[in-house]
Order: structure tokens, then sequence, then C-alpha cells
């Protein structure tokens, strides 16, 4: 390889990186700032409140568009962020209730067809993984009431 080749490449490589970054760098420069926020889970008047500080604040119901500008905008950004908690937290509770009743489905199965031994020792070991996975899922219902505490305060 000669230096020319190599002063080639470097130059053909720097503009089409400039030419790269000047792309992002515009696409990033024509954002615009986000004016309102969907509340993904039904917030109660008594969570926002205590959200909030706010002790005449209303529900917020599911769906419902929070406007983060003006006065309010502080407000309803944290009660954004605290029902976007909430629903994953509820998706993660279904879920894991879900795959913790098919484990015990599929446990129940080993267990009738087991003929002693090593099966039902697995069954028992699967069975186990169920009420692990339905204990974790009611400790991540009271992840919500966590974080309310946390902003509350």
């Amino acid at each position: 390889m000669t230096s020319s080749f190599i002063l080639k490449n470097t130059i053909v490589s720097l503009v089409l990186a400039s030419i790269i970054f000047a792309g992002a760098s515009a696409a990033f420069a024509e954002t615009k700032p986000v004016s309102k926020c969907t509340a993904r889970a039904a917030i109660s008047a008594e969570e926002a409140r205590s959200i909030t500080g706010n002790p005449t604040h209303a529900e917020v119901a599911a769906g419902a568009d929070l406007d983060l500008t003006g006065n309010e905008g502080g407000e309803n950004a944290l009660l954004c962020s605290y029902s976007l908690i909430k629903f994953i937290t509820n998706v993660a509770v279904v879920v894991i209730v879900a795959v913790s009743i098919a484990l015990f489905f599929y446990a129940a199965f080993l267990y009738l067809t087991s003929e002693g031994g090593e099966q039902t020792k697995r069954a028992r070991s699967i069975i186990v993984a169920g009420v692990v996975g339905l204990i974790i899922a009611f400790l991540a219902q009271n992840i919500p009431a966590i974080v309310r505490n946390f902003l509350g305060s």
C-alpha cells in the first residue's frame, strides 16, 4: 500500500463521516420539545394528590392526554411517568402470573405421568418455581406504591 492510497481512503472516510454526523445533528436539531403525554394507566385522585402534593388534583383516566406546558406541566410529567411505571408493572404481573400458571399445569402433567424418581423431583422443583413466580408477581404490584411514596416525599 502506498501512502497516497491511505491518504485518499482517509479523506474519503472523513468526508463520509462528516456527512453522516451533519445529517444526524440536523435530525436532532429538528426535534421539537414534547408538549403532551398520554397516561398509560389510570391514576386515582388519591395517588395523584400524593404524587403532586396538590390537594385538589383529580383522577387521571387511562389514555388521557396530559399537557406538559404551563403551570401544571411538572405535575403532569410526574403523573405521566407514574402511569407508565404502573402500566409496565401491571403488564409484568399478568405475564408472570400466566407463566406461573403454565408452570403449574406442566408440573402437574409431569407429576401425574411420572413413575417416581427423577421426574417427580423435577415436577416439584417446577412447582416451587411457579410459587416463587407468584410471590414475585404479588410483590411487583407494590412497585407503583413505592414510587408514589418516593415521588410524594
